[in-house]
């Protein structure tokens, strides 16, 4: 059985408040380093979040679930192209600390153990590392 990443969360309530809406749609769900999130919210900068993930079979069927709750949201499998390598395949909502306040956020939550204050939610070329705008 494959799975594949679905979403990704910062909080680990709005992943399992998605995960019980996919079971009570008889979904197989898990989330992948939710313990690990869990136990210190600053780790979910390392591992890029909680992934909240489906058997390949059911991702269009979960995609259509996810839909009715925000319209808004774009599959990363959509017909995107990479402008720097032409791939199209996209970690989504990926936390980038580019540029010098990145930089400044990191150094003041790693001093001070806090959240960082600056991040942008970029998509991310899962081939070249490409960051782009959210469209």
């Amino acid at each position: 059985m494959k799975l594949k990443t679905l979403k990704t969360f910062d909080s680990y309530i709005e992943a399992h408040l998605l995960k019980t809406k996919l079971e009570s749609e008889n979904i197989y769900c898990f989330l992948q380093d939710e313990s690990l999130v869990a136990t210190n919210p600053l780790y979910s900068f390392a591992v890029g979040g909680i992934k909240l993930q489906v058997k390949t079979t059911d991702y269009n069927t979960a995609w259509e679930i996810l839909n009715e709750n925000n319209p808004q949201m774009k599959s990363t499998d959509s017909n995107e192209i990479c402008e720097n390598c032409g791939h199209n395949g996209f970690y989504n909502n990926y936390k980038s600390v580019k540029g010098l306040k990145g930089f400044f956020s990191m150094l003041l939550s790693l001093m001070f153990q806090t959240y960082p204050v600056y991040y942008k939610n970029v998509w991310k070329c899962k081939k070249c590392g490409y960051e782009t705008e959210i469209k």
